[in-house]
């Protein structure tokens, strides 16, 4: 399948592998400064989010909506109460989140936001371009994996950097099917 939107998977994940605690907790990650990568950078060349329902909740209950007027698709079945910002419940498949993104005039490229199932339907799909990985330098032990059980095909590392945190980002491409 593909999108006119270039689908990028952008998050953080702990050394061993995980996105958050057994509980949907991001207090492992929480303990570094705001700034441990160039998150800033990234955002500013995205046009428009999906994110899970969960993640939704969790950004609300934990501080001020960050994601400004930028159209986000929230995937859920259930209605929004005061949706923050540009943010609107949609359901249905990656190709048809997508799709609702358009008939908005959402811009891309789109920054998916996670959780790890939602992130997890568009890989299936086919339809994640690029993995950003932002590697903090803690281990948990146990939580939420980054892939949720699911193999993936060779990846084609694009580039690497380091920050002063001990953040280590890596830019990954996911190849197409021939």
């Amino acid at each position: 399948m593909t999108s006119d939107y270039r689908c990028i998977y952008y998050l953080a994940v702990s050394l061993d592998g995980f996105i958050a605690a057994p509980d949907g907790g991001l207090d492992w990650l929480l303990q570094f400064p705001a700034d441990g990568a160039d998150y800033d950078g990234f955002y500013c060349g995205i046009g428009s989010l999906v994110m899970g329902r969960a993640t939704f909740d969790w950004v609300r209950e934990h501080g001020e909506w960050s994601y400004g007027d930028k159209l986000t698709a929230v995937v859920t079945n259930r209605p929004i109460d005061a949706a923050p910002g540009a943010a609107f419940p949609v359901a249905g498949t990656p190709a048809e989140i997508l799709a609702a993104l358009a008939a908005r005039g959402a811009p891309g490229p789109v920054w998916i936001v996670g959780g790890a199932d939602v992130a997890g339907q568009f890989l299936d799909a086919g339809l994640i371009d690029e993995i950003d990985l932002q590697y903090a330098p803690v281990a948990i032990g146990a939580g939420i994996p980054v892939f949720a059980g699911r193999t993936l095909p060779p990846l084609e590392l694009q580039w690497t950097r380091a920050f002063a945190t001990g953040f280590v980002e890596a830019r990954y491409r996911v190849p197409r099917p021939a």
